[in-house]
């Protein structure tokens, strides 16, 4: 991701991430496992994880975040 965004800007992804995989995965596709997202257990973490990876690439295509490197 880079240092552009620092300490603030990646826990405002990670919680922004976390809500989206909730809301896509879970309120929208209808995986049950996804429900989890947000909740302090191993699959809720993956699921956090997952969100923030789909933001990340949601926010870079949209030309908001540039790539690192």
């Amino acid at each position: 991701m880079g240092d552009r965004e620092g300490l603030l800007g990646k826990i405002l992804i990670g919680i922004v991430g976390s809500v989206l995989a909730k809301w896509l995965f879970a309120d929208l596709l209808g995986i049950g496992g996804a429900s989890s997202a947000g909740s302090l257990s191993l699959g809720g973490i993956l699921w956090g994880v997952v969100g923030a990876v789909v933001l990340i690439w949601l926010l870079r295509a949209v030309g908001f975040m540039r790539k690192a490197g």
